[in-house]
């Protein structure tokens, strides 16, 4: 193989062709012509194809940015919706929070009610009572009787709907929530269309004790077609629970109940520093509040014949207790109603004022109970309309308002 190789290249083959070769070149000299051009070698071809793979490389960069850039859009959504979500969750377990720190307190002694009365001046109802004597006119004897008074000579409490509650104290209940009226407790005069003989209005409860609605109506005039249709109707009343909404409750003193079960060291500490990273705010930055009313029968003003303390132990035997507290949480989200604030304290970072804790609860309760079938009242204890953590959506003037807020609880 190698000879033969060599041969080829040195040998006769190769003479001729050189040969030829020169030829060829001689004539075309002597023509005066100059030497046709070579044909194109593959080294001659190869810028143009460089060009052609450089601009095949350059549409495929633009389409792979394209694809990045859309990677990242979705990757970047994700994320948004992955921290809101986590900003709800965070939120929701910031309420919880201090649902079981307001349950805690008072545990250990077995009367939350009396912890939260001591502990905030102002807070509603009475916290302590005093033994004392009281006379009382039972026919046309003078009786005297121990009974309970408010320690220290206070005042005692005033329940809805007395007028003489004033409008910055709390919702004082003289029945548990939601539960059917066991006791009376101011005199009511209703006009009955009595027989001849009769009266024609009868003072309801005015001097006696009477343990029920049929007890009462045995005292009336003879039952007349009037008189049924009345009853009836006032029997209805009677039995009907106080209505009250979630939106009644008090949430002014939201700074001093945070303080007192330990979620803010001071109450200016509340009223004044926001961020995410505290505990008394939501995930962005805005205050949680504690909204609550009262249950405590307020003192027996039924007549002479009866003491004071008489709706106490009325209480006591009807429903085993005779005061307990409703507490809900809320936070208003991430957008704000502006036209329910008074101030911009919460856009300028300006200490809290009681307006502001009141446009949140205002906010959370519209939010979460736009419609009647979603608010709670007197029946949401045995019909519930939500249970724990409420996340309430509502769409104002082009903005979609997200709110929390709690189920109510009662502690006792």
């Amino acid at each position: 193989m190698n000879a033969r190789t060599s041969t080829d290249a040195t040998g006769p083959r190769a003479a001729g062709r050189d040969h030829r070769a020169s030829a060829v070149a001689c004539r075309f000299t002597a023509g005066g012509a100059d030497p046709p051009l070579a044909a194109p070698t593959a080294i001659s071809q190869q810028p143009s194809a460089a060009r052609r793979r450089r601009a095949f490389t350059l549409i495929e960069l633009l389409i792979v940015l394209l694809v990045v850039a859309l990677l990242a859009g979705l990757i970047l959504f994700g994320i948004g919706a992955v921290r809101e979500r986590a900003r709800v969750l965070q939120t929701s377990q910031r309420i919880e929070s201090i649902q079981s720190g307001l349950l805690a307190l008072g545990k250990d002694i077995g009367n939350h009610t009396v912890m939260f009365q001591r502990g905030i001046p102002g807070f509603g109802g009475t916290a302590f009572y005093e033994q004392g004597s009281q006379t009382l006119r039972i026919g046309s004897n003078d009786v005297t009787v121990r009974a309970f008074s408010p320690k220290g000579g206070a005042r005692w409490h005033t329940c809805f709907p007395q007028p003489k509650a004033k409008a910055d104290d709390p919702l004082i209940m003289a029945f548990p929530w939601g539960k059917a009226r066991r006791y009376p407790l101011w005199t009511t005069t209703i006009a009955l269309s009595g027989n001849a003989g009769n009266s024609a209005t009868r003072s309801f409860l005015s001097e006696t004790w009477y343990t029920s609605f049929t007890e009462f109506a045995f005292t009336l005039p003879p039952a007349t077609a009037a008189n049924e249709t009345q009853l009836a109707t006032f029997q209805k009343q009677w039995e009907t629970s106080e209505q009250h909404t979630l939106a009644e409750l008090m949430p002014e003193r939201s700074a001093e109940l945070m303080t007192l079960i330990g979620v803010a060291g001071t109450r200016d500490d509340y009223l004044r520093e926001r961020g995410s990273s505290k505990a008394w705010n939501d995930a962005w930055g805005r205050p949680l509040v504690i909204a609550y009313a009262l249950y405590q029968p307020p003192e027996c003003a039924l007549g002479t014949g009866l003491p004071r303390d008489q709706h106490m132990h009325a209480a006591l035997d009807a429903y085993q207790y005779n005061r307990s507290i409703y507490f809900a949480v809320a936070s208003a989200g991430p957008e704000l109603r502006r036209a329910l604030f008074p101030s911009d304290g919460l856009v300028a970072g300006n200490p809290l004022t009681t307006g502001d804790l009141r446009a949140i609860w205002d906010q959370a309760c519209q939010v979460c109970m736009p419609t009647p079938a979603e608010t709670w009242d007197e029946n949401g204890f045995d019909r519930p309309p939500w249970k724990g953590i409420k996340l309430g959506r509502l769409t104002d003037a082009g903005k979609q308002l997200r709110s929390f807020l709690s189920a109510p609880s009662e502690v006792k």
